[in-house]
């Protein structure tokens, strides 16, 4: 059989055709073919493309460049070379496996790594091109390694292999560029109004999950002409797909493309909540780590577009090498942008604030926006314009669905009712199986039979042939697909329903083949904890299964998304929640339970993102004919239909649906404000009484809240009782303001205020056309302080100009005070015989000269006094030899001393306080400090002996121990000076346990 590449490909569609075309080869044959595949792949392929220059087999090698590497002349583990655009060289392994379940040892590949960065000189990266799904852990911690596994060769579709043909036959093979949708288009050209005619910085893109964010951020970016872009996403798993889309984009339209990877390994501290884990070697390209490598990066001349895909983990190291570098990035787009609001002081949080780098214009994309409610400044949402600016586009679910071809396939939420009697019934009878699983019990047990029970019946009744199914962690998602296996063996009858499981402990390359497989059985289940919500691509869903409660309405949405992707001959996406009740169950019951509470949480979060369901349950509640689809559907057993009004049962959850989901579309302002009205009441304060019993659940309680921009003017616009809102009135012109301000002769602005309260009656009532704040109504009309306001001339200290730091003083020190207190109240309210400080001159120096340099008050007013904070002590052994040659006789005589001294006297450099000066310094007691002898240099005796002495004082506890010390105990012995007065501080690392065991009364003893 031929063994020329070019052969061996014709009529492969596939990864798959191709091993089956060489599986009768030898395994050199394997090997050979692989190689030539891995260096076409190389060239052909865009991440790959963008990057080398050259790529050879070993053989090809030229033998200039094949010495000064130090290449070894036969195979002994490099089996390709390559040479990027930037002048470094690869070395690269090509690995043939017919079997891709096997690993690649470490022993396999030792000889490669040792080749590469040991024997060899200049290369800068090393990767290994295998097709198994899972290589040697050793390499995991590796930074200059790279893997292209089975993922890699698996995920090649039919245009590639047709592209790869043309080339082997030397035919020109031209990579088409994709061309946006209508959808996309209507993004473009928003973006471009909000960006260049409307010269926003920030702005957000809404668009529903598989409507193709990632690239309609690519042609937003090539219309804004941006030249450095920082693409940021939060899990590699999502560079590697936004790589391939920008690079194959920037390839098809013969684009020079300069580009880096910015993150680090994901694995810490993620497979326990199951997101997606993909290590750095699984990208199959360099990736840079620390600040000083990425900046030495952004430092080089670029010529071409330059992008930098990070992720938002990495943003710190990120931004820190671009403030080094001095670098600018004209434009941010960050996906999945829900990821970056909440604390500001989070990783995913860096790259939003301009103080940690420098993005001229910054794109938010997501399908779920996430807000916070409050005021803290330390929080971001999504709400806020200040930092994810205003909504650009926003492709609403409804309208996504009326485009053709359609975008995304319309959906229908799906409640299995199942009664706990029918699953006792199937553990009574034994027809089940239980799997062999620790921590198995009842409750789980019976959680796991009601969603499996929901899923067959599902499946039984819809046209549903792939599920993906959501569970609370990872080991009840195995759990999941093993009860499904020994379901399907008690009950054949059933059907055959093959079944998967991943998790974030699984490998990139297994990954990739459990979910080929899933998509390509006639009735498949793939069970996971969470690590499929986002970033994974996974064809061919029909329906969602939520196994167990999710409360983030993100997860949900992210989640229901995989069920719209659109395929032929599908009409809708499901969402299957089990709805369990007890065997006697009234209708009031099933409402009421936890399990329908998951009805109501998964439609809450569907209704955030599509009107349609608002709009549906709005019309039930209004009872008005409903023209709109019914996004929801109830699957009942027949003992349960046969006990209640099942058209009685319906209308009630539709109502109870309602009252959930309204408030997520307030009726609009002009209807509500009809409404409110007609109520007839008085004021706000009526207005929070009648709230409380009878609002309707699409009123909003703070109508001033939610109608703000709107339209709304006040309550007395609200209400129709004609009162207006001060920030709502006329008023007049700033200089006809002004000059009835000056009129009035008021001279403060505490009594403008006051004035403005009602409470100088001298000067009347403030008419409504003067507000009460003139500031914030004349700030952009002439208003400058509140000393122009009156006529006075004051300036409010925060529009002063201070004068220098040395001409102040020495102004101040020709007043000649004395201490503080006479600063302020000269300040304050003048002194006989001083002139009027200055405007310039200010109250608090230490607040404005600060860094400028002020020293204390005492400097300030020339005493020569230096405030303690200030002071530069003498060293501790020089002040005890001063303080021993007073003759003290203790610390009430020291105090009395510092106290007596006068300030000429006393010199600053000694401390009023030194057993707190010297604490950490030398410090062992005021009897050593004042030479009286009362403690010895050597300190105190040891716990043990401490502890003797104290049990036989027989004293009751640390409160007797205290009037011990002062005395107050009598017929007990003197404490030595070697005992101390504070054990617990003096013994805290060298036996302490407590003043039971000092003391001897802890009964343990």
């Amino acid at each position: 059989m031929a063994t020329n590449l070019a052969q061996t490909l014709k009529g492969c569609r596939s990864w798959a055709d191709l091993q089956q075309r060489w599986s009768p080869l030898t395994k050199k044959q394997k090997g050979d073919l692989f190689e030539e595949l891995t260096k076409h792949y190389l060239i052909l392929e865009p991440e790959y493309a963008s990057k080398l220059k050259f790529v050879w087999l070993l053989r090809d090698v030229p033998t200039s460049l094949a010495k000064r590497l130090k290449l070894p002349s036969g195979d002994q583990g490099i089996d390709l070379v390559a040479e990027t655009k930037d002048g470094e060289y690869w070395a690269i392994q090509s690995k043939y496996r017919q079997e891709s379940d096997q690993s690649i040892t470490w022993r396999e590949i030792s000889t490669f790594t040792g080749l590469a960065f040991g024997v060899c000189r200049e290369f800068s990266y090393g990767l290994i091109a295998s097709t198994t799904e899972r290589i040697t852990n050793v390499l995991q911690h590796q930074d200059r390694i790279g893997f292209a596994a089975l993922d890699v060769w698996q995920g090649l579709d039919e245009e590639f292999f047709k592209r790869l043909q043309k080339h082997l036959y030397h035919k020109r093979e031209v990579l088409k560029p994709r061309l946006p949708r209508p959808h996309q288009n209507k993004a473009i050209a928003d973006a471009l109004t909000y960006f260049i005619k409307k010269k926003h910085k920030r702005g957000k893109l809404i668009m529903p999950c598989g409507t193709g964010k990632s690239l309609t951020s690519y042609f937003i970016a090539q219309k804004l002409k941006a030249r450095r872009i920082v693409i940021a996403v939060p899990s590699l798993s999502l560079i590697k797909q936004t790589l391939k889309t920008w690079m194959y984009e920037s390839m098809a339209r013969k684009q020079d493309v300069e580009w880096i990877c910015v993150c680090s390994d994901e694995s810490a501290g993620k497979v326990e909540q199951d997101d997606t884990v993909v290590l750095k070697q699984d990208l199959g390209v360099p990736c840079l780590t620390n600040s000083k490598g990425i900046a030495e990066w952004l430092k080089r001349k670029h010529n071409s577009l330059t992008i930098v895909f990070t992720t938002y983990q990495s943003g710190q190291a990120l931004a820190k090498a671009a403030r080094d570098a001095a670098f600018t990035f004209d434009l941010g787009i960050m996906d999945e942008a829900h990821k970056t609001a909440g604390s500001k002081g989070r990783v995913f949080s860096h790259l939003v604030l301009d103080k940690n780098v420098k993005i001229s214009r910054r794109l938010f994309m997501t399908a779920t926006e996430r807000r916070y409610h409050g005021q803290s400044d330390e929080i971001l949402s999504m709400e806020d314009p200040d930092d994810y600016g205003e909504t650009i586009h926003k492709l609403s679910f409804k309208k996504a669905l009326e485009y053709k071809p359609a975008i995304l396939s319309d959906y229908k939420v799906v409640t299995i009712h199942i009664s706990q009697e029918e699953i006792a019934d199937l553990v009574r009878n034994r027809a089940f199986v239980r799997p062999k699983s620790k921590g198995w019990g009842k409750e789980m047990e019976a959680e796991n039979l009601a969603a499996l029970i929901a899923l067959r019946k599902a499946m039984n009744k819809y046209p549903i042939r792939h599920v993906v199914s959501f569970h609370g962690g990872i080991k009840r998602a195995q759990d999941f697909q093993d009860s499904n296996d020994a379901y399907s063996k008690s009950f054949p009858s059933s059907g055959r329903l093959q079944t998967f499981h991943v998790s974030g402990k699984t490998p990139t390359g297994t990954r990739a083949k459990e979910i080929d497989q899933f998509s390509k059985a006639p009735r498949s289940l793939i069970t996971n904890a969470r690590c499929l919500t986002e970033g994974v691509d996974v064809p061919n869903i029909d329906a969602v299964l939520f196994a167990d409660p999710r409360k983030s309405l993100v997860d949900i949405v992210q989640a229901v998304g995989r069920a719209l992707r659109p395929s032929p001959n599908k009409k809708f996406g499901y969402v299957i929640v089990p709805v369990v009740h007890e065997k006697n169950a009234k209708p009031h019951d099933i409402l009421d339970s936890d399990s329908f509470k998951e009805v109501l949480t998964t439609l809450r979060a569907l209704g955030s993102q599509d009107s349609r369901i608002i709009e549906y349950f709005r019309a039930v509640s209004q009872g008005k004919p409903q023209n709109h689809v019914k996004p929801f559907e109830g699957v009942f057993t027949e003992k349960l239909a046969k006990k209640i009004d099942l058209k009685e049962f319906i209308n009630s959850v539709e109502l109870r649906c309602w009252d959930r989901l309204a408030e997520l579309s307030w009726r609009p302002f002009h209807e509500g404000r009809e409404f409110a009205r007609g109520l007839k009441l008085k004021g706000k304060c009526s207005w929070r009484a009648w709230r409380l019993t009878e609002r309707p659940p699409d009123i909003p309680s703070a109508p001033d809240v939610i109608y703000r921009q709107m339209g709304w003017l006040g309550w007395g616009d609200w209400l129709g009782t004609g009162t207006i809102a001060p920030q709502n009135r006329p008023f007049k012109p700033f200089i006809k303001a002004r000059n009835f301000a000056r009129n009035l002769k008021i001279f403060r602005q505490d009594d403008w205020f006051k004035y403005a309260k009602g409470l100088l009656t001298s000067k009347g009532k403030i008419p409504d056309d003067i507000p009460a704040n003139p500031r914030s109504v004349y700030k952009k009309e002439g208003f400058t302080t509140m000393g122009d306001w009156l006529g006075t001339g004051r300036i409010a200290n925060f529009n002063r100009s201070y004068w220098p730091f040395l001409k102040a003083k020495n102004f101040v020190r020709k007043l000649e005070l004395k201490t503080r207190e006479h600063w302020f109240k000269y300040c304050r309210e003048g002194l006989k015989g001083k002139p009027h400080r200055p405007i310039g001159i200010p109250l608090k120096p230490e607040r404005v000269y600060k860094g400028k340099g002020f020293k204390g008050m005492g400097d300030w007013l020339g005493t020569g006094t230096i405030a303690p904070a200030l002071r530069t002590y003498r060293k501790f052994k020089k002040a005890r030899s001063f303080a021993r040659k007073l003759g003290l006789k203790g610390q009430k005589d020291w105090f009395a001393y510092v106290k007596r001294m006068s300030l000429a006297n006393r010199r600053h450099d000694l401390p009023s306080k030194p057993n707190r000066i010297y604490k950490t310094s030398g410090w062992r007691g005021w009897g050593d400090f004042l030479g009286t002898g009362n403690r010895p240099q050597d300190g105190y005796v040891s716990y043990i002996v401490a502890r003797g002495f104290a049990q036989k004082l027989a004293l009751k506890g640390e409160h007797e121990w205290r009037t011990y010390l002062k005395g107050g105990i009598k017929n007990k012995t003197t404490r030595p000076y070697n005992i101390p007065k504070t054990p617990p501080y003096v013994y805290k690392k060298k036996g302490w346990k407590g003043w039971g065991d000092f003391l001897g009364t802890d009964p343990k003893r």
